[in-house]
């Protein structure tokens, strides 16, 4: 006979595999992209010298091309009760008439910007990011201090679970190395250039994981703090409590445990083990492929990526490019009194 704790637990996952998808998927028309490729053609190539022009091109360029349909499936990552990622295939990897470099391996390496004979990605991102009403920045002395990101850096290795922004990069250390909420993006947003099959995104939405776990558990990591050992670096992290925010909206701090050693109460660190563990069974996978955008609402979910061997060739393996973005209006209301640091939109 079940005990009472086994039953909560059961219904619990019952209901993680009933509730809404984490990941909505979408397809743009022929049409759209054919479209927006046009579209994008004109854009500049040094789309950092003049962020403010260049996101305003691309939010023009994206609401043009896509049609109605198109464009209220994006804004759903946004909507009451809609998904924590939207999946979007059949975008323009290059501008029309345009061909796509190798991959800029050494460059993504040493995080340097990397420079293309058009900007259709990074219009993607950015003016996706503009279309669902949300404004890009980027954070100081990160990658090269462009506001799109080329990726990987460590080619092929797992990256663990993580809400971009939260901690990388390192906010005030010693003494403080989570960001402040207002600070750490509401979205992140992946365009692939380039795929490999072995890579999978790994999406875990909090509010299923939250109702997939044992409730004392949820509890415990509501009330007791926890610290993170970086065994890279050897800084402890302030302690935080990873379950935050109302039952409607939780927001739980998931660190890869093969890099942070949770440090505390032992009952909240076997709490935090088993929620991982839960993490780690629940979560969706996409495979993102050439020409497709993944939108992470990073207030909603933990994301991470599976291993991969890199291709004997490197020049045609898995590139990347992200943007951050938010619609906060403590980033955005006031250029004088704003966090954000003008004209290149870096945040602390």
């Amino acid at each position: 006979m079940l005990g009472i704790g086994s039953v909560v637990r059961l219904l619990a996952l019952l209901f993680a595999r009933h509730a809404p998808q984490t990941i909505t998927r979408m397809a743009l028309s022929d049409a759209s992209r054919s479209r927006l490729a046009e579209a994008v053609a004109s854009l500049p190539v040094r789309h950092h010298d003049d962020i403010e022009a260049f996101e305003e091109a691309c939010g023009v360029a994206v609401e043009q091309s896509l049609t109605a349909e198109e464009r209220a499936k994006l804004r759903e990552i946004f909507s009451s009760g809609g998904p924590a990622c939207v999946h979007v295939k059949n975008l323009p990897v290059v501008a029309a008439g345009g061909t796509l470099p190798p991959t800029p391996n050494e460059l993504m390496e040493t995080m340097q910007p990397v420079t293309k004979e058009d900007a259709a990605s990074e219009a993607a991102l950015v003016g996706t990011a503009a279309l669902v009403g949300a404004r890009c920045f980027t954070y100081k002395n990160f990658y090269g201090g462009d506001f799109v990101r080329n990726f990987p850096r460590k080619q092929g290795a797992e990256l663990g679970w993580h809400r971009d922004g939260v901690t990388a990069p390192p906010f005030r250390p010693p003494k403080q190395f989570f960001r402040d909420e207002t600070l750490v993006p509401e979205l992140v947003l992946i365009f692939c250039l380039r795929g490999n099959a072995q890579a999978k995104t790994m999406i875990v939405d909090f509010s299923s994981l939250v109702s997939a776990c044992d409730p004392s558990d949820v509890a415990l990591l509501r009330s007791e703090q926890l610290a993170f050992f970086d065994r890279q670096t050897g800084n402890t992290l302030e302690p935080i409590h990873v379950i935050t925010g109302g039952d409607d909206a939780p927001l739980v701090e998931l660190r890869p445990i093969e890099r942070f050693e949770p440090r505390g109460d032992a009952a909240a660190v076997a709490a935090f083990e088993r929620v991982y563990e839960v993490a780690e069974r629940v979560h969706e996978r996409v495979c993102l492929s050439a020409g497709e955008l993944l939108i992470v609402n990073n207030k909603r979910c933990s994301h991470a990526r599976t291993p991969y061997a890199p291709k004997k060739r490197h020049v045609v393996d898995r590139w990347l490019q992200n943007v951050y973005a938010s619609r906060a209006t403590a980033l955005w209301e006031n250029k004088e009194q704003s966090f954000v640091r003008w004209p290149a939109r870096v945040v602390p």
